[in-house]
């Protein structure tokens, strides 16, 4: 069986004691919100998360070497990576551009941590960016009205599943405002937004589909150590930078995994 909250955390709860009802032999989420949903569910039923930033910050595990209780999976990194993304922002637009915006999901308990990465390397790297959050889809169009009065030079969107499921708003919101914008998610490139950075979540999903396998087979939770990706991709779409009027540095097209023309 399959449930999505598509981004509106008010579903989980009710979604994750659907799913505990039906009694599957091991559950496979998404994120740190929709673990702790299904954790407080069942501390019975196996579990693979696919998509956690910092598992064992966050308390979603004991130990990434022996995770204890009912759940391991996959983390999104090693690291945070709102402040790469930041930085990646700068060195697209160039010294003169000093003011930036993070856009944070306030009802995602990793968007704390995640800002303080961000908020951290900005203090590195001397310049201003502005946090400003949203909780549900209705509240993504008034956010860029408050990042348009801002004066952002653009936007670092991290990876979140309400903005993954919102994609098509932000992207054309992004587009209308003529702003630059860094994601977390390489589907926004796919899509026509400008760059991403960060792991290859596809890999994730494969690596999640061993882990149910061998909870399938016969192992627990706590002999599959949390798996934390080393690669991280970038993921440039030239088409987008030409509408934006953008001339790409050659360092970042060098560093770039993917060029979507």
């Amino acid at each position: 069986m399959d449930r999505q909250a598509e981004g509106d955390t008010s579903k989980l709860s009710r979604l994750a004691a659907e799913i505990v009802a039906a009694r599957p032999d091991v559950i496979a989420c998404s994120g740190t919100t929709e673990a702790n949903a299904l954790r407080a569910a069942t501390t019975e039923i196996p579990m693979i998360f696919h998509f956690i930033a910092d598992p064992l910050a966050l308390g979603i595990v004991t130990s990434l070497a022996r995770p204890a209780g009912n759940i391991t999976g996959i983390a999104i990194a090693a690291q945070l990576l709102e402040g790469k993304r930041l930085e990646l922002l700068v060195d697209l637009l160039g010294p003169s551009e000093r003011k930036f915006v993070w856009l944070g999901n306030s009802k995602n308990i990793s968007t704390n941590s995640q800002w303080a990465d961000a908020a951290g390397a900005a203090a590195h790297l001397k310049v201003d960016v502005v946090r400003v959050d949203v909780n549900s889809a209705d509240a993504i169009e008034p956010a860029f009205d408050v990042i348009a009065n801002q004066g952002a030079s653009g936007i670092v969107v991290p990876f979140d599943f309400l903005f993954v499921a919102q994609k098509q708003l932000i992207l054309a919101l992004a587009a209308d405002r003529r702003l630059p914008t860094v994601y977390g998610s390489r589907t926004l490139v796919l899509e026509g937004g400008l760059i991403s950075y960060g792991p290859d979540l596809r890999e994730n999903l494969r690596r999640g589909a061993t882990y149910i396998d061998s909870i399938l087979k016969g192992a627990r939770c706590s002999d599959l150590p949390v798996y934390q990706p080393s690669k991280l991709e970038l993921v440039l779409n030239l088409k987008a930078a030409k509408v934006l009027s953008l001339t790409i540095p050659p360092a970042i097209l060098l560093r770039a995994d993917e060029l979507i023309e």
